[in-house]
């Protein structure tokens, strides 16, 4: 049986983000990266469209920059907590057949 084709949206969430601060973290950055995205990205609009599935996960600094500086992204952060560091990437949607590693070998983010 051939395995579907997917369009999936990556959640990164630095893993030095206090547990207690992530669900306001990611749900502001989800809603900004909405902005950023829609109407401006096919693979996005489609995703929306057809697919909307999504995965939070966390990934240490070193990693998180290396996402950062190779995949389309929304930067998030939080002002007070993580004193307005970037902490929180939300990826344009990838396929499943052609998902970069750093995201493949990426933890779940578990609260």
């Amino acid at each position: 049986m051939e395995k579907s084709r997917i369009l999936k949206m990556y959640i990164v969430v630095r893993d030095d983000v206090p547990v207690n601060i992530t669900p306001t973290l990611v749900a502001h950055s989800a809603i900004n990266a909405h902005i950023k995205f829609n109407g401006k990205s096919e693979l996005y609009d489609e995703w929306l469209e057809k697919y909307y599935f999504k995965v939070t996960v966390k990934v240490d600094k070193n990693v998180f920059e290396k996402i950062r500086s190779t995949i389309p992204c929304h930067e998030g952060y939080e002002n007070k907590t993580c004193n307005g560091e970037i902490t929180c990437l939300v990826c344009e949607p990838v396929w499943s057949d052609n998902t970069p590693k750093p995201l493949i070998y990426a933890s779940l983010w578990k609260g």
